[in-house]
């Protein structure tokens, strides 16, 4: 059965096996693709992370946004992002090994630790418990893209909650459910990564680190989004008085992003990664 799915990863489109792996339960994702990567180094012994991973191949960096109204659960959120940061924190990511967020950390509740802070859900911004998670699941995204990794499972958030002040662009962006949507990625070098991430209040950021220097640069394009406003919904009492907006509403927009792999200056690689739409809420008037 393992060579069996083997052949099938090699030999089917990679459009198409990607929708049959969201029909997978991620279990059988070893036999699909590779192993689970799980094998974490400590990073206090900074000479000994050096010494084996000396070459940098990715740096991403994004800001730990704190809107107004989420300014009561920011603690929270931070305490749950150094959480997830403890179970990848030096992860070693072998040759045609997976990275899956969801394998290393589990179910994100209040017996493992985690607290209630802000997450999407039905295209609105709510408290859960394990909330406020998406930022470094965004940010391992473009950690692994910059680093030439193979994405295997990737999902956009529904909308675009934060409008100019998200903390990633859109068509960069990656959010993670338990245990429906993950964010996975297979190292497709000949060499081991070592994974590297830094929790700050103001910032997030995660490094790739190899054991051979990268042949290779990494460009993401994303286009300009294609913008349709919010649908205006009135109340009764509005048709007849003075229009007022009571709820802004977002609008829904449309982006495709690229990812251009360099060598020597020379594209060797342009592939699409995504087209994602970002859905409209309605505007309500009073």
């Amino acid at each position: 059965m393992n060579h069996l799915l083997k052949q099938l990863n090699r030999n089917l489109p990679g459009r198409v096996f990607r929708l049959l792996k969201r029909k997978i339960y991620n279990p059988l994702i070893p036999f699909l693709v590779g192993n689970y990567a799980k094998e974490q180094v400590s990073l206090d012994d900074k000479s000994t992370a050096n010494n084996t991973f000396p070459f940098q191949i990715s740096y991403y960096s994004c800001p730990i946004i704190n809107p107004p109204s989420q300014h009561h659960v920011f603690k929270n959120k931070l305490h749950n992002l150094d959480l997830i940061l403890s179970k990848m924190q030096g992860l070693i990511i072998r040759p045609k090994e997976v990275f899956s967020f969801w394998q290393l950390v589990g179910e994100p509740n209040k017996e493992k630790g985690f607290l209630e802070a802000s997450t999407f859900i039905n295209h609105k911004v709510v408290m859960t418990v394990g909330g406020g998670i998406c930022q470094l699941s965004g940010l391992l995204y473009n950690v692994a893209l910059l680093g030439g990794c193979k994405i295997l499972e990737r999902h956009p958030h529904s909308i675009d909650a934060y409008g100019e002040n998200r903390y990633i662009p859109l068509g960069q962006d990656a959010t993670v459910t338990y245990p429906r949507k993950d964010i996975s990625f297979q190292n497709p070098h000949n060499y081991s990564l070592l994974l590297v991430l830094e929790i700050m209040p103001e910032k997030a950021s995660g490094w790739l680190y190899a054991s051979e220097p990268a042949s290779f640069s990494v460009e993401v394009i994303v286009s300009p989004p294609k913008v349709t406003k919010s649908t205006l919904i009135k109340t009764v009492d509005s048709l007849l008085t003075k229009e007022e907006i009571v709820e802004k509403g977002l609008d829904s927009k449309t982006v495709k992003a690229w990812r251009i792999i360099k060598s020597d200056n020379r594209v060797i690689k342009k592939e699409l990664l995504s087209q994602d739409n970002y859905l409209s809420t309605p505007t309500w008037s009073d």
